[in-house]
């Protein structure tokens, strides 16, 4: 939208193999706007390995990024991946992600985090208490996932409660008790295989405490 083309319809391609419709869907993107650079980003890679294991996807999937990035060279790629599914793929496709580097995403320092959580909501014109945004920092130690988790549960809320414009720390221990309440344990289980360090231990550690104190009845 802002160099004012639209992307090429997905549809209007008749190949039968998807790797080969989205070289040429790529090939037609690129030659709208020459001489800038395409960042690609694929969110939640990991995934893919499942797909992998379970023979969905075969392996010429994971060459086909190398050969793009040999074929085009306006492109960039992100994967976003955890730890875990990228020493997995480092171990069994170190050829195929020959051409990548490791970039780990580390916990926010305090006035990021913060940015994490007001920005999205100051565009929708929600302001947020700055003990409310400390409160938050606190308790996920700077951590992204969390500090967009919470920030989603807010924008949920808030959809609910249309005439709000101040979110509180009241609001926040609510959003809190729905993170950590029953049924919840999906935001938590993926974590004993993704510390990375003990400093992420011992914020883990802080975080089950401080949560604790901010609900009794949390487990």
């Amino acid at each position: 939208e802002q160099l004012q083309h639209a992307a090429p319809n997905w549809h209007f391609y008749s190949e039968s193999d998807p790797q080969v419709r989205f070289r040429h869907f790529l090939q037609d993107t690129i030659e709208q706007v020459p001489g800038t650079r395409l960042v690609l980003a694929l969110d939640e890679f990991g995934s893919v390995l499942n797909s992998y294991d379970h023979h969905v996807l075969d392996h010429r999937f994971f060459l086909f990024w190398k050969e793009l990035m040999s074929e085009f060279s306006q492109l960039s790629l992100i994967f976003a991946m955890p730890t875990s599914s990228h020493r997995l793929l480092s171990k069994e496709f170190a050829h195929a992600f020959s051409f990548s580097e490791s970039l780990p995403v580390v916990f926010l320092d305090p006035e990021s985090a913060g940015r994490l959580l007001t920005l999205p909501l100051r565009e929708q014109h929600i302001a947020v208490q700055p003990s409310t945004v400390a409160l938050a920092v606190k308790l996920t130690g700077g951590n992204p996932y969390y500090m967009t988790l919470i920030g989603q549960l807010l924008t949920n809320q808030l959809n609910r409660e249309k005439e709000k414009q101040v979110v509180t720390d009241e609001d926040l221990r609510l959003i809190v008790n729905q993170l950590i309440g029953e049924n919840s344990h999906q935001h938590f289980s993926f974590l004993s295989n993704e510390l990375q360090n003990d400093d992420e231990f011992r914020i883990l550690k802080a975080i089950v405490s401080l949560t604790s104190d901010t609900n009794p009845k949390a487990q």
